[in-house]
């Protein structure tokens, strides 16, 4: 919205515009645009100089960052670990260690047959792993239905490896791309989501 104020004084001629620029979704910044256009009008000359004052740019802080932020909090249960809880589609919630090193998602074989018998678990593929003895494992990919860290955080069709017996769960790269922009905060520990899931 932009407002006028106009200004004579004998031959000169003098408008003050003021713009008020909507926040921006992106940044949360709104801008106060001032411009001044001075005319001065004399006989066999028109001359018309515009200056641009200044711009204002007011920052709005808030404890969310943005509308959109989703804050994640996670346990630290030792220097090098992070965890948090995730709830997998019919199953309920489950801890997960925070692991950005790892290319998948993990779950034991205990969690998938939970969510088979729910018909919430789908086989995909196998992976072939190479272990560190030089061997190599097949590994196999499951799609889950939906896996959520939050009422406001929540993805679907994820794929997941597979563990043998009750090997902890790791949240891993795939998902937390699917997931969107995050930071990931060690004080406080917690992941920061911006728009999750619109990945």
């Amino acid at each position: 919205m932009e407002t006028a104020v106009n200004i004579s004084i004998k031959n000169i001629h003098i408008v003050v515009n003021f713009q008020k620029i909507p926040a921006d979704t992106e940044s949360n910044v709104r801008s106060l645009y001032v411009r001044i256009v001075v005319a001065t009008m004399k006989p066999k000359r028109f001359f018309i100089a515009v200056f641009t004052i200044f711009t204002v740019f007011i920052s709005e802080v808030s404890v969310s960052k943005s509308i959109d932020t989703t804050i994640i909090p996670m346990l630290e249960k030792s220097a090098k670990t992070f965890y948090v809880e995730a709830k997998l589609g019919g199953f309920g919630k489950s801890e997960f260690m925070v692991d950005t090193g790892s290319g998948y998602t993990v779950i034991n074989e205990q969690t998938l047959e939970g969510l088979k018998q729910s018909g919430k678990a789908t086989y995909v593929k196998d992976l072939l792993g190479l272990l560190a003895d030089g061997s190599e494992k097949r590994v196999p990919v499951y799609r889950l239905s939906s896996f959520a860290l939050s009422d406001s955080c929540e993805i679907y069709d994820i794929e997941v490896a597979i563990f043998p017996g009750s090997t902890r769960h790791i949240l891993g790269l795939n998902t937390l791309r699917k997931m969107g922009a995050f930071e990931f905060s060690f004080v406080p520990p917690q992941l920061i989501f911006k728009q999750c899931g619109e990945a």
